[in-house]
């Protein structure tokens, strides 16, 4: 099952290389540009999370036919709450976080919208809340980083930017498939998959 989630990782690897590639040449991008970025992570990362569900689902009912038997009722719990990750659990910062100016209070703003979203997130997932000092931890480096690409924008050339928002993209696309993936599990665990 594991390979599954690391052939996706690999895909997202490869996908944003050649991201990189592309974008690499824009100095002072368009907003049309910087948008059909966004727009290129997001239905790639939306893509991805639904053909893993699927290649997830399709491993299991293959590979634990006597669990799923067994266990009608927490199988299709599994199924909604992986379908619930793949289809609410990309985030992707907004691309103005390039445009704008230094902003502390858009930098909070994007902290504090990842903790609130990872905490629904994992209640939704895992039925039960994460711990509340990891979603600060994890607010508060998504706030900083997006405070160091306002602080450092006029120091940075866009082209390192894009770059940085592309790493951060990939970063967050990753971590949905893990989420994805840390549903099965407990399958993994109950079973021998």
């Amino acid at each position: 099952m594991k390979k599954i989630l690391e052939k996706y990782n690999n895909k997202l690897s490869e996908f944003t290389s050649i991201l990189k590639t592309d974008y690499s040449i824009q100095i002072i991008p368009e907003k049309d540009v910087l948008e059909d970025l966004k727009k290129k992570l997001e239905d790639w990362g939306k893509s991805n999370l639904q053909s893993m569900l699927a290649d997830l689902t399709n491993f299991v009912e293959k590979n634990c036919k006597e669990y799923i038997t067994k266990n009608k009722q927490e199988w299709e719990d599994i199924k909604r709450r992986a379908k619930i990750a793949s289809e609410y659990g990309l985030y992707l910062a907004p691309i103005d976080l390039i445009n704008v100016e230094r902003s502390g209070i858009k930098a909070t703003a994007v902290g504090s919208s990842v903790v609130l979203s990872n905490i629904f997130l994992s209640r939704l997932i895992r039925k039960k809340l994460l711990d509340f000092s990891s979603s600060l931890i994890l607010g508060g480096v998504a706030g900083f980083v997006s405070y160091l690409l306002f602080k450092e924008k006029e120091e940075m050339g866009m082209g390192t930017l894009i770059e940085g928002y592309i790493n951060d993209s990939e970063e967050w696309i990753s971590t949905a498939l893990e989420n994805v993936f840390s549903v099965f599990e407990e399958i993994r665990e109950k079973s021998t998959v």
